[in-house]
């Protein structure tokens, strides 16, 4: 299980009951937001949210309140260069948190990942609990 000074962009974990095996967590910023609260944005790799080209694909941007992500990390793999899908994805979010329009989630990736699968197979889908 990580700390979060442990948490430095590019590193790449495991997670508990990933779903493919092959599907990791790459740390793409570590953020101390104003109210004290750490805000770990990821990238998730080989999410099982298939499209008209593959079955797998990496969910860009992902915000985790930080002691949630530790819950869920299993081991660091290494390093990598965070995928190009985060910038993007990481901007508009922080533009919405800094709005008060957008929090971090709470659950644990691997139910996170489920609810976009979710949301984007039924864009009604209410926000995880």
């Amino acid at each position: 299980m990580a700390f979060a000074n442990d948490f430095m962009s590019g590193q790449v974990w495991s997670y508990q009951d990933a779903s493919p095996a092959t599907s990791r967590v790459i740390i793409g910023k570590v953020d101390k937001m104003a109210n004290g609260q750490n805000i770990v944005s990821i990238s998730v790799t080989d999410a099982p949210i298939p499209t008209t080209e593959t079955p797998l694909q990496t969910i860009g941007h992902m915000p985790f309140d930080k002691e949630a992500l530790q819950t869920s990390l299993l081991k660091q793999e290494g390093n990598v260069t965070v995928p190009a899908e985060f910038a993007g994805g990481y901007e508009t979010w922080r533009a919405a948190y800094d709005a008060g329009k957008a929090g971090a989630f709470t659950i644990p990736v691997v139910k996170a990942v489920q609810y976009i699968k979710q949301v984007v197979e039924s864009p009604s889908t209410p926000p995880p609990h």
